[in-house]
């Protein structure tokens, strides 16, 4: 017996492990979070935080798991007490050519253990599978555009800050 994989779904997710003196300016992504929801009309502000993040994603994603990516959209959303996002899904199914291939979450300020990330998907016929995958400060999730997710309830008495990013595959 022979087995072949036609396809995989594959979720990445971990911490963002910078080298010591080049941690990701988190207060800096958090207040370009605010001042692009603030200035509701504006696309999100270049920042050395936000590159650096990127180029983490760009360069670990091709190294550790041979997947060429680039970023085609990015924004910042914070949820406040109890808040969570609609369903949300950025695959477009009539424009399938110009649709992202994979959503990156990560957790700019979250308060620990406050939110996660439920990911709604299909498993040959077993349709509509759940996985509920925490996040937390620093760390990332990366999954299919296909999924359809929602950020869960906001649990903290606080802001929790979140960035996301589109890739297409090269």
């Amino acid at each position: 017996m022979h087995k072949k994989v036609l396809s995989e779904l594959a979720v990445y997710h971990g911490t963002i492990d910078m080298p010591h003196g080049f941690e990701i300016d988190r207060e800096r992504l958090t207040q370009d979070i605010i001042l692009q929801n603030v200035f509701k009309k504006k696309d999100f502000p270049f920042s050395r935080a936000w590159d650096m993040l990127n180029t983490y994603v760009l360069d670990y994603s091709q190294l550790r798991h041979k997947l060429r990516i680039k970023n085609i959209k990015t924004w910042g959303d914070f949820y406040h007490i109890n808040q969570s996002s609609a369903p949300l899904k950025h695959e477009n199914l009539m424009d399938l050519k110009n649709s992202p291939d994979f959503v990156f979450l990560y957790g700019v300020e979250l308060i620990k253990n406050s939110t996660s990330i439920r990911l709604i998907f299909d498993d040959n016929k077993n349709k509509d599978r759940v996985r509920d995958i925490p996040l937390n400060n620093n760390e990332f999730l990366m999954f299919p555009a296909s999924y359809t997710y929602y950020v869960s309830p906001n649990k903290s008495d606080g802001l929790n800050f979140i960035q996301t990013i589109l890739y297409e595959k090269l």
